[in-house]
Formats: structure tokens, sequence, C-alpha cells
């Protein structure tokens, strides 16, 4: 193997469910090869250029609730491709990963 080590996952969490954010943010938090950079049950706070550039994943509900948009609408705004004028849609119970960028080495 060559020496070069890979920097840890980072990742984006959304979820609005306070508990169930709380529990999945320490499982991943607790994770040498993940670094969460934001845990949020709010979609838009999400949404921040810097933050999508930094990111290599986004794990993401798909019910965000009816005052927000989907976990689906939303991956596809962290990807630049959706505009958030359309407003919020309905969703699944489920979750959805989104890979924002292809994960880099680490610098040495």
């Amino acid at each position: 193997m060559s020496g070069c080590s890979v920097r840890p996952t980072r990742v984006i969490y959304v979820e609005n469910d306070p508990a169930l954010r709380g529990i999945m943010t320490q499982l991943l938090e607790q994770r040498a090869d993940i670094d969460v950079l934001l845990a949020t049950g709010i979609a838009h706070e999400a949404i921040d250029q810097r933050l999508a550039e930094q990111a290599d994943v986004a794990l993401l509900d798909l019910a965000l609730g009816s005052s927000q948009i989907n976990g689906i609408d939303l991956g596809l705004a962290l990807r630049g491709s959706w505009s958030l004028k359309s407003g919020p849609a309905g969703g699944g119970a489920l979750t959805a990963t989104f890979p924002v960028r292809s994960p880099q080495p680490a610098e040495r």
C-alpha cells in the first residue's frame, strides 16, 4: 500500500425528527472515517454554497415536513440542479443519500 491516507467522508445530515437526528449524529460522529459538517432539521440550513462544496455526501430525510422542501428536492438543490423557488413538495418516509462530490485523498 502507498502511505496515502484518505480523509474522512464529510457529511451533511438533514432529519426533522430531533430524536432520530440526535441518535444518528452520535453514531456518525463515533466513526473516525466520517466528519459531520452539519446535522440539522431545517432543509434551508443545508443549502449553503460553501458547505455544499465541502461535503462529500448528504444524508437526507425524504419527508422533512409540509413547511419544507422534501429530501429529494433538497438533494437536487445541493447538486445545483433545482431552483428553490418551486416551493415545498410531498415526500416519503425513507432516507436518501446523495453524493455531493467524489471523495478526495487527504492532503499531506
